[in-house]
């Protein structure tokens, strides 16, 4: 394919340097071009001097005969955004965008354009198998970006699989002023053990990953925190290391925290959005259970939480069951759901107030489209609304919109700032 003599000239300063130089001299210019693209290890990032606190993202791919698409929340609203070839230089393409210089979230470059999931495709567990094994399909990371999380995709598909190939992994973009998650690599590890738990409520059985910590005292109670999506909690985001670096960072005591993984595939979709039985199955199946097995529990403190649909799920279960549940901890949580739209947050404005407190976190990038009949509903406007309820309704809030998107990078910060923010709250 021979690029357009008329391809749009991208505003970066870097591109625009390697297509002038591109009409005298094209290899020199592919030489220079996978120097820069080396050098910066990802987009392209420069500041933009006319607007104070953002900065210029051009991402560039490489080796594609077609236009490819590049997938981030950072094209607030239009999460697939179409490239176009960097003038005189063949199998390249860009696109940009202006984004705030703190933020953080994921990308990949995907082959061919998919229609965004509605909500017909996200209840319906077969469709969303389908749709998400495309996705995966014509998907790739970066290669000029050694930084990397595992996709929620290929953990939603199967979460037991083993790690999908790097090259099929979301790449990482952290802009120059964006929160670094620092590793406190001295941190002991604690004790990580897998449980199979039954349930007659729900007919299935599932993994649970249980994490304790490597040393506290043997006489003291331990909160419990209670994750949904277990296995993403996992290996999306290495929620023991994280689990070991609080407890090792605060000189607590610390929790026991157990990673309620899916029963199947598709078992999420059916139990998350407000199940009737789901509440059930964790406070009268899973926890006598773990007291049972940890018998230092603190039955006064235990948090359930979880991101999407988990989060939507953990809302439900503290709304459901106050007497098992005391804290709940929601990220990114898909209150988006129902009918009417958004059916949870308006039994909370119905209801009276339930003994329970809230942390609430959302990415400043999810306002795009949710496939709904109202285009102005998005998560990030839902999570607005549920604050706005409880606030009214006297709840205990803590509330953060953080800079990022519906990803692993956000969800890890999130979950590392709130739940010390519950467990330390009386």
């Amino acid at each position: 394919m021979t690029e357009r003599a008329d391809a749009a000239m991208p505003r970066s300063s870097t591109l625009g340097r390697i297509a002038r130089l591109a009409a005298d001299d094209p290899a020199q210019a592919q030489v220079e071009l996978a120097r820069a693209l080396a050098e910066a290890q990802g987009p392209l990032v420069e500041p933009l001097p006319e607007r104070p606190g953002d900065v210029l993202v051009t991402f560039v791919a490489t080796g594609a005969t077609e236009p490819p698409l590049v997938a981030s929340q950072l094209f607030r609203g239009v999460e697939q955004q179409p490239m176009q070839p960097v003038p005189g230089c063949r199998g390249a393409w860009w696109a940009e965008t202006t984004a705030p210089a703190d933020a953080a979230t994921v990308y990949q470059f995907q082959r061919r354009p998919i229609a965004e999931a509605g909500a017909d495709v996200v209840d319906d567990p077969r469709a969303l198998g389908r749709y998400l094994e495309e996705v995966y399909e014509i998907s790739d990371a970066d290669p000029h970006n050694p930084h990397r999380c595992r996709p929620v995709t290929a953990l939603m598909i199967d979460g037991a699989a083993p790690a999908p190939p790097l090259e099929k992994w979301q790449s990482v973009v952290a802009l120059p002023d964006a929160e670094r998650f620092t590793w406190h690599d001295e941190a002991p590890a604690g004790r990580v053990e897998t449980i199979a738990v039954a349930s007659g409520i729900l007919r299935n059985e599932r993994t649970v990953t249980v994490w304790s910590p490597a040393a506290a005292d043997d006489e003291a109670p331990l909160p419990l925190v209670v994750l949904l999506d277990g296995e993403c909690f996992l290996h999306g985001m290495d929620a023991p290391r994280i689990f070991d670096n609080l407890v090792h960072r605060l000189r607590a005591p610390g929790f026991l925290a157990a990673l309620v993984h899916n029963a199947s595939p598709s078992s999420r979709v059916v139990e998350y959005p407000c199940h009737p039985g789901f509440p059930s199955f964790l406070a009268d199946e899973l926890l006598p259970r773990l007291r049972r097995r940890y018998p230092r529990l603190d039955g006064r403190r235990v948090v359930i939480g979880g991101y999407s649909y988990g989060g939507l799920a953990a809302c439900w279960s503290g709304y459901r069951r106050p007497d098992a549940f005391t804290d709940v901890l929601a990220l990114s949580p898909s209150l988006w759901w129902g009918s009417p739209h958004e059916w949870l947050t308006q039994q909370f404005a119905a209801a009276p107030r339930l003994p329970l407190r809230f942390r609430l976190e959302v990415g400043t990038l999810e306002v795009g489209p949710l496939g709904l009949s109202d285009p102005s509903v998005t998560m990030l406007s839902v999570s607005q609304r549920l604050r706005d309820v409880l606030l009214e309704r006297g709840y205990e809030v803590g509330y953060r919109e953080r800079p990022g998107g519906h990803d692993f990078v956000s969800w890890r910060h999130a979950l590392a700032e709130g739940l010390p923010h519950l467990l330390a709250s009386e």
